[in-house]
Order: structure tokens, then C-alpha cells, then sequence
């Protein structure tokens, strides 16, 4: 039976992950011009494709990984959001997770043919560098939390043990912050 500290613990532990999450969504949410964030309706409409997902960045990893000019990967993927701009209220809230999921899968094959296409490099190539891409990401992400959580376990708002609970939830992919593979 959970003791008290126990409980406590792992609530402390899922509050440091919601910040964290938190911090991660607001370095990584989508501005305007002005800098202020963007409304639903205006992100979808922002022409700039390196200003969503961390600021031109894919743009910049993608174009190393793959060899070619950051223009020709911008205009690629400028080229493929535009092609495969979903109507206004075409999102289902009803789906499944496993219908997202195969929808997630089926638009991300079909932006690696895009891009492919459109570089002139093997689908191959492409699938290669997101996949290095996202785990990068995910090495990042985790490297983050586990920071944060060392600090608060040296502050003595965690133990050893609670830290090590929630790393291990999180490897899982039980608190959410992206798919595991």
C-alpha cells in the first residue's frame, strides 16, 4: 500500500514533469511577427516554414543531414504543408489513438516521399535523417528532465528513488512528452 511520502513524491515528481513540459512547449510555440503568439488560425496561415518546431532548425539539421541547400528544404516543406493544409474542421476528435496514429505515420511517409521528390535524395535518406533528428530530440528531452530532476533531488525536494520512478515512467512513455518508438 502507498505511503503518504510515497504519493507526495510522485505527485512532486509529475508537477516537475508538467513544468517541464511546460517550459518545453513555450520555448518551442509558434510567434508572430510581433512576437506574440500566434492564433490557431493565424499559425496555420504563417508562410514561414522554419518558425514552427524550434525556429528553423529542422530546416538547418535537415539540409546538413541530407546534404542540400536550407532553401530547397524550406521550399520543399513550405511546398508539402501547403498541398496538405487540412480543411477547417477536418480534424476528427473522435478518432482512435491507433487512427492518429497511422495518420501520423501516413503523413510523415508521405512527407519523406515529398521531400525526397522535391531534393532529389532517396526516400531512404530522408526517413535516415528524421529519424536522427527525432532522436536527437529525444535524447535532448530527456537529458532536460533528468537536470531538473537531479537539481530537485539535490534540493531535497525529491529522493534518489523518486527521481529514478519518474526517469523510468518516462522511458515508458507514461507521462506523455512524445512517442516512443
Amino acid at each position: 500500500m502507498p505511503t503518504k511520502k510515497m504519493i507526495l513524491g510522485a505527485a512532486a515528481g509529475l508537477l516537475a514533469l508538467g513544468a517541464a513540459t511546460g517550459v518545453a512547449s513555450a520555448a518551442f510555440a509558434d510567434t508572430s511577427a510581433s512576437g506574440t503568439p500566434a492564433s490557431p488560425s493565424t499559425a496555420q496561415n504563417t508562410p514561414a516554414v522554419g518558425d514552427r518546431h524550434g525556429g528553423g532548425k529542422l530546416v538547418q539539421e535537415l539540409a546538413s543531414k541530407l546534404g542540400v541547400d536550407q532553401s530547397k528544404v524550406e521550399a520543399a516543406l513550405k511546398s508539402f504543408r501547403d498541398a496538405n493544409r487540412p480543411s477547417s474542421g477536418a480534424k476528427e476528435n473522435s478518432e482512435s489513438k491507433a487512427d492518429r496514429q497511422a495518420n501520423r505515420t501516413a503523413h510523415q511517409a508521405a512527407l519523406e516521399k515529398s521531400l525526397a521528390s522535391a531534393l532529389g535524395v532517396s526516400e531512404a535518406k530522408v526517413h535516415e535523417a528524421f529519424t536522427a533528428i527525432h532522436a536527437d530530440q529525444r535524447a535532448q528531452r530527456e537529458a532536460s528532465l533528468k537536470k531538473k530532476l537531479d537539481s530537485a533531488v539535490t534540493s531535497g525536494k525529491l529522493t534518489q528513488a523518486e527521481e529514478d520512478a519518474v526517469l523510468k515512467a518516462q522511458g515508458l512513455g507514461l507521462l506523455g512528452g512524445g512517442r516512443r518508438e
